[in-house]
């Protein structure tokens, strides 16, 4: 049965992150080769521009393609890019493909249209992957067509990270990808970041910073807007995810807007409006914000996320990561009462960890969180929170107590990698007890149902 095995499984674990695991220049030949040589190629060329502050270029040649040497991975999802530039003009330009081959066999091409303008670096979109066991793979950039001439690239550097959220049907970076209504000073681009599964993220500098540029930032516009995806029929939910670097000040309930098109993105219609509550915005750590369900009836329609707050006082010290899309829902079945702390949780995933957090808890409370299997509707009045109901039974029940003078704190629980529980739901509630005397129940969370993905 489902609830037995998952129940057995539970146990206190660390946060899962992101890590990157290989950041390379093509130029490093010990582990990437080309076809190819010169004259048709130069390798190793100064270039200011690049990464590694070299680049190995094609000249002129029928042949393109870089290997790179088998690298044994652990079990997990992983996302790959490349940065490459077509120089001096279109002439010749042909589309690129990045590829992952081994146990398994993933593809992304970067289409001609992709690679304008000409003499501009750019990253390709994520190239994401997901091994269920240690395995060795190959990584490749290529077009393999011998008919058609390339000319002209600067090839640079290779970048493999591994998801922080799971296995994901679509990720992208927000510093990459996205557009916004600002620049330097306000935001520094390219901010070198290993928590990052894209290895850089932008960064909204500190009011009154000169961080890039001239001028000092005081950003009251925060607008984010995603470039339109498409998925297949079925259910999922999107997040975003962004750290505080220091200090509460500069937080901000943000917007968070799911617009959709029907019509090839002629048109948009807002889908689904939510809100990113500041206090949920921990001060030193990634989180992710609230978990928006995306139901998709034609593999035709379009999306797009927005994350916006343009009112009133100045935002700033946030690392902008990235978005992602995956199978799998947590979302809320009932309200919190008495200011009580906010309940947020990642996406139950089989084989993945899946955290809980409470955030906005008050000094000298702790919480007790309720992991249950069957709905409820219980008044609580009994417990002295007049008002307040119990929306789940509770199967397994854990302190959650804050450390550090922190007024957070997330439990991190494993899913078993096991088929069977796709699809199986667990609900959670917490309640918020006074430490000191006398001790007694202060709060009862919003309570959230989790449907387990895969």
């Amino acid at each position: 049965m489902r609830y037995p095995l998952l129940a057995l499984a539970i146990a206190l674990s660390g946060t899962a992150t992101a890590q990157q695991v290989l950041f390379e220049s093509f130029t490093d030949h010990k582990v990437w080769t080309h076809t190819g040589t010169s004259p048709a190629w130069k390798d190793g060329v100064a270039d200011t521009n690049a990464l590694f502050g070299k680049v190995d270029q094609l000249v002129t040649s029928n042949e393109l393609k870089y290997t790179r040497t088998a690298v044994t991975l652990e079990a997990g999802t992983y996302v790959a890019w490349a940065r490459f530039a077509k120089q001096q003009s279109g002439l010749n330009a042909q589309d690129i493909t990045l590829r992952v081959s081994g146990p398994v066999n993933a593809t992304l091409v970067t289409p001609i249209a992709d690679q304008a303008p000409p003499d501009t670096y750019i990253f390709t979109k994520a190239l994401v992957f997901t091994l269920n066991a240690k395995l060795p793979v190959v990584f490749s950039l290529e077009n393999t067509d011998k008919t058609k001439t390339k000319q002209n690239y600067a090839f640079d550097a290779f970048h493999l990270g591994r998801s922080p959220f799971g296995k994901v049907v679509h990720i992208e970076s927000m510093g990459r990808r996205w557009g916004h209504a600002w620049g330097c000073p306000h935001y520094s681009k390219e901010i070198a970041d290993k928590e990052s599964p894209f290895g850089f993220v932008e960064r909204l500098n500190q009011r009154w910073s000169s961080s890039c540029g001239s001028g000092s930032a005081n950003l009251w516009w925060f607008d984010w807007n995603s470039k339109p995806f498409t998925l297949l029929p079925g259910t999922y939910t999107a997040n975003l995810r962004l750290k505080k670097i220091v200090s509460i000040s500069g937080q901000a309930d943000f917007g968070y807007i799911l617009k959709k098109s029907t019509d090839g993105g002629n048109t948009w219609t807002k889908d689904q409006t939510m809100t990113w509550k500041a206090v949920t915005q921990v001060v030193g750590r990634y989180v992710n914000s609230p978990n928006m369900t995306i139901k998709v009836t034609s593999p035709l329609h379009q999306w797009k996320l927005q994350l916006t707050h343009t009112c009133c006082f100045a935002k700033e010290n946030f690392h902008i990561d990235s978005m992602a899309v995956r199978r799998g829902t947590y979302s809320d079945i009932g309200a919190g009462c008495n200011n009580a702390p906010i309940l947020t949780g990642d996406i139950p995933q089989t084989g993945e960890p899946f955290e809980v957090m409470l955030s906005g808890v008050p000094a000298a409370q702790i919480g007790v969180l309720f992991f249950g299997f069957s709905t409820a509707k219980i008044d609580l009045g009994g417990l002295g929170l007049t008002g307040c109901t119990l929306y789940t039974l509770p199967g397994l029940t854990f302190p959650l107590v804050p450390s550090n003078n922190n007024n957070w704190v997330s439990l991190t629980l494993p899913i078993p990698n096991d088929p069977n529980l796709i699809n199986g739901k667990f609900y959670n509630q917490a309640l918020s007890l006074q430490t000191k005397a006398p001790v007694k129940f202060m709060s009862a969370t919003n309570a959230a149902e989790g449907v387990i993905g895969n």
